[in-house]
């Protein structure tokens, strides 16, 4: 059977590259309204006039945006496995820049919070509608022995957005410019998506492509009976509950900031600079773990969810090293400048602790993807990717949340050595998808061998 190099069927009007940039931006930028909170916690807090040690309610509009941006997430994937992606991406993409904007006008106080509360809640829906129908078009462009380099593009704009959102947040005094530059992008992103056209689906399977190129349309649709199918693939159980990932991810994120300010005295705008080595080390470990996880999936079908399983599992050990006796006696003194601060011993241990972490944990996400698309059908994939990503949220609902109270009630230390435990426990969740991978991506490859079988290109 013909070997697929590269899908180059009915690309899209601006061309493959160019769509895959605003889909890169636009991943980009959702990623970054993710962390717009984390830098100005303080400064979100007085301006609603909570105390600094009351966390818990903006806890609490993280959690219910990840919330919200999951369920979206579940309902339009389901939608987009049955009609247009594109569409769902171009309407979602407005109704949540649009509120995104709107977001720079929250006034103070608690009425303030209120106006926050409604626009990220409402907001979430209109994200979460945007990652399942995106992650699924990049699936049809990408042949499956290539995904996780494609993904691994994709994990990298995660990263990307990650690191400018505390960028935003921290390059300004006003914490809502953020949210104002987060919105404006999106909305142009929105606009050009008008030109893009849509792959067709399962074109990039190997046992699909010759047929479709020729003019075949794929005809099958999710349906309810489906719901039976996906529930007895074993990979995609555990794929689902793989989500405890996210929550020591999010944990950290959202409070790393107010740890190093309290404990070590150590300043937003240095922290970002920390970060942004170990933000290095993160984008290096997505493409060097994706291209690994192609190479090895060729000979192996279980190679990616081998990779996925190092790859959470190892940087536990690295990050347990924050808390040696050597930190003890760390404390930043006022008026320290960058230089001064990182010719710290401890300061320069930290940042090659989380260079090393990040380095490692960030090959999970380009293979975690490529696996949720190997163990599917073609029209099944945007349903599992909006389940798998809304199980996701939850994590990152929950670790703000968990983080939050953790620190309040008991301390911040306390806090970060929560992270190492979600973290060890997710990683076992990875040893079933090992087991059962292989038997499932075949299983997948006779029902598509079967299906070429039956489509046929329209008469000339």
């Amino acid at each position: 059977m013909q070997k697929v190099e590269k899908v180059t069927d009915k690309l899209p009007e601006l061309g493959a590259r160019f769509t895959l940039i605003i889909f890169l931006i636009t991943i980009i930028m959702n990623w970054a309204d993710k962390n717009l909170f984390s830098p100005k916690l303080n400064a979100i807090l007085e301006d609603f006039g909570f105390a600094a040690n009351e966390t818990t309610p903006l806890g609490i509009i993280a959690a219910l945006f990840m919330i919200t941006t999951g369920i979206g997430m579940v309902i339009f994937g389901v939608i987009a496995d049955r009609g247009q992606r594109k569409w769902i991406t171009i309407i979602c993409s407005f109704v949540y820049s649009i509120l995104t904007i709107l977001t720079y006008f929250t006034p103070n106080g608690i009425a303030g919070y209120w106006y926050l509360f409604f626009m990220r809640l409402v907001g979430g829906f209109g994200l979460g509608a945007v990652v399942p129908a995106i992650f699924s078009m990049i699936g049809d462009y990408a042949s499956p022995d290539k995904r996780a380099s494609t993904f691994s593009k994709f994990t990298v704009a995660t990263i990307i957005g990650q690191m400018g959102g505390l960028a935003l947040s921290s390059g300004f005094s006003e914490w809502r410019v953020g949210y104002l530059t987060v919105g404006l992008f999106e909305f142009v992103m929105a606009v050009l998506m008008i030109f893009i056209k849509e792959p067709k689906k399962g074109v990039s399977e190997e046992e699909l492509h010759s047929v479709l190129v020729a003019g075949a349309e794929y005809q099958f649709k999710f349906k309810k009976e489906d719901i039976k199918i996906l529930w007895n693939n074993k990979s995609n159980k555990w794929i689902i509950l793989n989500f405890i990932d996210t929550i020591p991810g999010s944990m950290v994120a959202f409070v790393l900031f107010k740890y190093l300010d309290d404990y070590y005295n150590i300043k937003e705008s240095d922290v970002l600079i920390l970060m942004g080595v170990g933000i290095l080390g993160g984008i290096f470990g997505a493409i060097l773990f994706g291209y690994i996880g192609d190479q090895l999936f060729k000979k192996n079908k279980n190679a990616r969810a081998i990779i996925a399983f190092f790859c959470n599992l190892a940087p536990v050990f690295s990050y347990m090293l924050l808390f040696l006796p050597l930190f003890n006696d760390l404390y930043v003194p006022d008026g320290v400048t960058f230089g001064e601060l990182i010719s710290y011993p401890e300061v320069q241990f930290l940042t090659i602790i989380v260079f090393i972490s990040l380095f490692i944990n960030q090959g999970n996400g380009p293979n975690w993807y490529s696996s949720v698309l190997d163990v599917n059908l073609p029209e099944h994939r945007s349903t599992m990717i909006s389940v798998a990503s809304f199980a996701d949220l939850l994590g990152n609902a929950l670790g703000p949340l968990i983080g939050s109270l953790v620190y309040q009630f008991i301390s911040g230390r306390a806090a970060m050595i929560t992270v190492a435990i979600f973290w060890f426990a997710n990683s076992l969740f990875w040893i079933p998808v090992i087991r059962n991978i292989k038997a499932d991506i075949e299983n997948n490859k006779k029902i598509l061998e079967l299906r070429s079988n039956q489509l046929k290109p329209p008469d000339n």
